[in-house]
C-alpha cells in the first residue's frame, strides 16, 4: 500500500497518477495486474482486499 500526501494539487505525482479526488485509490491485484481506480472502491474489491487469504 503507497499514501500520497497532496499539498499542492500541480504536485508531479498528481499529474503522473491522474488523481482527481482525495481519496483516491488506484487498485492492483496480488499477482500486479490492475484492478480498479477512482474515488471509491466497489464492494466486489473491498471483499477480496480485505479477505484474510
Amino acid at each position: 500500500m503507497r499514501e500520497i500526501d497532496i499539498i499542492n494539487w500541480e504536485n508531479p505525482l498528481v499529474r503522473y497518477y491522474s488523481l482527481t479526488s482525495i481519496p483516491y485509490f488506484i487498485i492492483y491485484g496480488p499477482d500486479g495486474e490492475f484492478a480498479e481506480r477512482g474515488p471509491g472502491i466497489s464492494n466486489e474489491i473491498m471483499k477480496e482486499i480485505s479477505s484474510p487469504d
